[in-house]
């Protein structure tokens, strides 16, 4: 594919609004396993008329991104094996995670590896519930250890690191859907490594500016980024 030479500017927040507004704006919201089930995504669109008018991409680790405190109570937690890029480490997890009316149960394979059971996060309503404590602060761990939105938001946990611009390629993909719509962006491809080895994701023949796997990718047990922003879209309808 021949590429235009136009890139989408890749605007700076993840909410991003349109000027027209109007009263008779919908607003839907979707939820749902992202990022090879690892994660929870959670969008809004507003769709004013037949336009996109607004939207937002959030995503959230599950609780086995944080690891029990020191000096919590041999009761309170459990140990295991976690394998993390190839390189297995003893770590230990809350041994209960409560969130809305759910409560997931810490537990240690026969591999020796660690589970958390007790809620199916292939369900819309364990996504939302999951999400929402996360940003409200409402997600406990052992009783009375809140597991905060600073530590497991990517907006404010660093993830990625220097390696990976996570939030660069969030902004890309939600200023790609409200230029683009639904339709347009679930059709999306990516495109060859560029000069600087850059594969981005295209719509309409234009780099969007992402880069990252999941922008369009699908996938058994877990939605693209794209797919939850367009479940939220349908949703407004």
């Amino acid at each position: 594919m021949k590429l235009t030479n136009k890139v989408m500017v890749i605007l700076g927040a993840a909410t991003l609004l349109a000027s027209c507004g109007g009263s008779n704006a919908k607003t839907g919201e979707a939820y749902a396993l992202c990022h090879g089930g690892s994660y929870v995504a959670g969008a809004t669109v507003t769709v004013t008329g037949d336009k996109i008018t607004a939207a937002t991409l959030g995503e959230v680790c599950l609780p086995s991104y944080v690891q029990a405190a020191e000096g919590t109570a041999e009761a309170n937690y459990v140990a295991g094996n976690v394998t993390s890029h190839g390189t297995t480490a003893e770590q230990k997890w809350y041994k209960e995670v409560k969130f809305g009316n759910f409560t997931l149960t810490a537990s240690t394979k026969d591999d020796g590896s660690l589970q958390y059971t007790g809620a199916d996060f292939s369900k819309a309503e364990v996504c939302e519930a999951y999400y929402k404590a996360v940003m409200d602060g409402s997600c406990k761990a052992s009783g009375d250890v809140t597991l905060t939105k600073a530590q497991l938001s990517k907006d404010e946990n660093g993830y990625g690191g220097a390696n990976f611009d996570w939030k660069a390629n969030r902004d890309a993909t939600v200023a790609a859907f409200i230029e683009y719509g639904a339709e347009a962006c679930l059709a999306a491809t990516q495109a060859d490594a560029d000069e600087n080895g850059k594969k981005y994701w295209t719509v309409n023949g234009v780099a969007t500016g992402a880069t990252w796997t999941d922008f369009n990718k699908v996938a058994d047990g877990y939605d693209s980024y794209i797919k939850v922003l367009a479940t939220a879209y349908n949703n407004a309808k």
